[in-house]
């Protein structure tokens, strides 16, 4: 049998070139979507960030140049830079402690002449006692039931009194003539008696040191 050789016509050829041209055209079209698409996914600061109304509501992506709305946002949350000022280490007061003067009440007057008074010992108790005018004497005893006296003590002056036999003593001042301030020296069982020094100021007030 004779076999029936497929004859092509033009037709054909037609329809297969524009088959393989349309695939030539389209490779490079879909290559160029393709990297127009990737493009897109790799740039991290598109351009609708800064088109309105983004460029004043969307805050850009980091790293990415601000827009309006991010350089707002910026200047609000950044804080100022604190002015620096030298530490000064803090100083402490000097404190001196008050003069008696100034915290009681003066226990007696006595009149200063010239700057200058007499103090009158009297020892009524049973033990020694040690005086001193401060500035003025050395450290003396004053026996039991014996009197001594001191001239011409210059003001302000303080005189130490204090019993050989660590008790309690009493002083009782008085001015007994001007000029001259008398100290009766008293056994007493009370703490409060325990006084350790007397203190004439300047002005011939008398305080208990």
């Amino acid at each position: 049998m004779k076999q029936k050789l497929k004859t092509q016509t033009p037709n054909h050829h037609i329809k297969s070139s524009l088959i393989r041209g349309g695939l030539l055209f389209s490779l490079p079209f879909f290559s160029l979507l393709t990297g127009s698409a990737t493009f897109a996914q790799i740039n991290p600061c598109p351009r609708i960030f800064y088109e309105e109304p983004h460029n004043n509501r969307v805050l850009v992506p980091q790293g990415c140049p601000p827009n309006a709305f991010t350089a707002k946002q910026q200047a609000t949350t950044t804080p100022p830079t604190p002015e620096t000022r030298p530490i000064q280490p803090p100083t402490s007061p000097v404190t001196q402690p008050p003069l008696p003067e100034k915290t009681q009440t003066a226990i007696a007057t006595v009149t200063v002449k010239d700057g200058q008074v007499n103090v009158q010992l009297i020892n009524s108790t049973g033990v020694g006692i040690s005086y001193q005018a401060i500035g003025q004497t050395e450290v003396r005893t004053l026996n039991p039931k014996e009197e001594f006296a001191l001239r011409n003590l210059p003001t302000p002056i303080t005189i130490t009194l204090v019993r050989q036999d660590s008790g309690f003593l009493k002083v009782i001042p008085k001015e007994s003539s001007p000029g001259t301030l008398t100290l009766t020296l008293d056994e007493s069982a009370e703490f409060g008696d325990n006084q350790g020094a007397i203190r004439i100021n300047a002005n011939g007030q008398v305080f208990f040191n």
